[in-house]
């Protein structure tokens, strides 16, 4: 009885601690497709940044940092801004929140390979009206590899391409068997292992593509002004960590780390979980990263206070809204309860 009206003691108490929200963006660009809905127009984020420049107290994880390891109250009415993956865009948003004297953390892969697997199996099944003989065969193959029992239409007419144009994935729509499709090979190859030969992902990897230059990493320094903003870990290849054994998930997180420590010749402090939900990162994961990191951030949504978990900190995924919607949506992040 004693330990239930402590928790109800603390829960109360925790009430009146002032929160802060840490969002989460990926790439900024206009891209005619976005099935896995992680693309901002430059437009929308131009106004969303406006706004939270003009409304709100901006804070670096560093900050965060020195309040959680020392429980003291995080600035009221704050935001973290971050950016997961690593992309082109990087270079201009940087050069864009550093013109407001923004601060952000960016999340870097580091791979070997040039794109990841969602914009290839984008450029193979979404992007072209018409899929040339070679890319129709290895659709074919990966779904008979995989055991899906639906055929890729070669060519679509032009109303149902652009709604494959628009379509997103787990909307339960599929303007055409291309969309399905998608859906079911990102879904295996988001747990793939791909340090097992002859899987999804390395079937994937195998092989050249004409895809867009903007859809590449980002891993080049040159002409950044990181002043004001922070490079952090994401792995080197954003494989679901939890997919991976414990030796494995060594060689992704502190590969990638040490690969943008001698890039930019800065510490990388704080790490971020490929994906990010519990279900793709495990106890070997939060070891790892507790030991080489100061903070580790997920990504399903919560506010995060004075007493919050440095190694799993919550944030929101941003989305392409416009800024009528992002403006209700932020509100609401910081009444998430």
């Amino acid at each position: 009885m004693l330990k239930q009206l402590r928790q109800k003691l603390y829960r109360i108490k925790k009430r009146t601690w002032p929160k802060a929200i840490i969002i989460c963006y990926h790439r900024v660009a206009d891209y005619n497709s976005d099935p896995v809905n992680i693309t901002v127009t430059p437009k929308n984020f131009h106004e969303h940044i406006q706004f939270l420049n003009n409304n709100y107290n901006i804070i670096n994880l560093k900050e965060v940092f020195e309040c959680l390891i020392s429980r003291k109250d995080l600035p009221r009415n704050s935001i973290v801004i971050t950016f997961d993956d690593g992309y082109q865009c990087y270079d201009q948003i940087i050069k864009y929140l550093h013109k407001y004297s923004i601060t952000a953390t960016f999340f870097t892969c580091t791979p070997a390979k040039k794109y990841f697997y969602w914009d290839i199996l984008s450029y193979l099944l979404i992007d072209q009206i018409e899929i040339n003989k070679d890319n129709l065969d290895f659709i074919n193959d990966l779904c008979s590899f995989n055991k899906i029992e639906i055929e890729p239409e070669p060519i679509i007419d032009s109303s149902t391409f652009k709604e494959t144009l628009k379509w997103k994935m787990y909307s339960n729509t599929y303007p055409s068997n291309r969309c399905k499709i998608y859906e079911l090979l990102a879904a295996e190859a988001e747990f793939d292992n791909g340090y097992i030969n002859n899987n999804l992902i390395n079937r994937l990897y195998s092989r050249e593509y004409d895809i867009d230059n903007e859809k590449s990493f980002f891993i080049n320094k040159n002409n950044l002004d990181l002043s004001s903003c922070n490079i952090g870990g994401h792995t080197l290849n954003h494989y679901c960590l939890s997919s991976l054994n414990k030796d494995e998930q060594k060689k992704e997180i502190l590969s990638n780390r040490n690969h943008l420590k001698d890039l930019f010749n800065k510490e990388i402090n704080f790490f971020a979980y490929p994906f990010g939900t519990r279900n793709h990162y495990n106890k070997y994961s939060l070891e790892i990263v507790k030991k080489n990191f100061l903070l580790g951030l997920s990504n399903f949504p919560g506010q995060i206070h004075k007493e919050s978990n440095l190694f799993e900190l919550p944030r929101f995924l941003i989305r392409d809204w416009g800024i009528d919607t992002f403006k209700l949506k932020i509100n609401n992040f910081f009444e998430f309860s």
